[in-house]
């Protein structure tokens, strides 16, 4: 598993198809019949699988990207006792859609994904795009900061 940081932003958009087999092949043993080795990388956040620490990171990556380009979102804080339904991904979609739509990204950057998101290519779509998106943010923030507080194009500088 890679996770790409941006600032202090965090974007995992590697996940594959093996990934998801290693899930479905520790689920078809059941933990019970896992060796320590196989339930210690179950207990892991697994690529292959959609967990809490992904969607934390999701929506907190959201609402900052959000903050930055100056766009509305909902903030939403997953536990175990709050699972996400259809609704709270369809909020992500639409989110990810506005902020996809507000600020430029780069030329190969993803457009949003169709509903549902239920699929590893879809979340990569999603984790990609908030990627992009921050960091074109930052990339142009960088570069105001660099420009300085004057600019002297045209300004005699001395020369007569």
């Amino acid at each position: 598993m890679s996770i790409v940081y941006v600032g202090n932003l965090g974007f995992q958009f590697d996940r594959t198809n093996e990934d998801v087999e290693e899930v479905r092949n520790l689920a078809a043993i059941g933990y019970h019949n896992m060796t320590t080795a196989q339930k210690a990388r179950w207990l892991s956040d697994l690529p292959g699988a959609l967990n809490l620490s992904d969607m934390n990171r999701i929506e907190a990556d959201i609402a900052a990207i959000a903050t930055e380009i100056g766009v509305a979102h909902r903030a939403r804080q997953w536990s175990k006792a709050n699972k996400p339904r259809a609704s709270d991904f369809q909020q992500i979609h639409d989110d990810v859609a506005v902020i996809r739509s507000s600020y430029a990204s780069q030329a190969d950057t993803p457009s949003v994904p169709d509903m549902p998101l239920n699929t590893w290519q879809k979340i990569n779509k999603i984790e990609r795009i908030l990627h992009d998106v921050h960091f074109t943010y930052i990339t142009n923030n960088g570069a105001l900061d660099y420009m300085g507080d004057e600019l002297y194009a045209g300004d005699g500088i001395g020369v007569l």
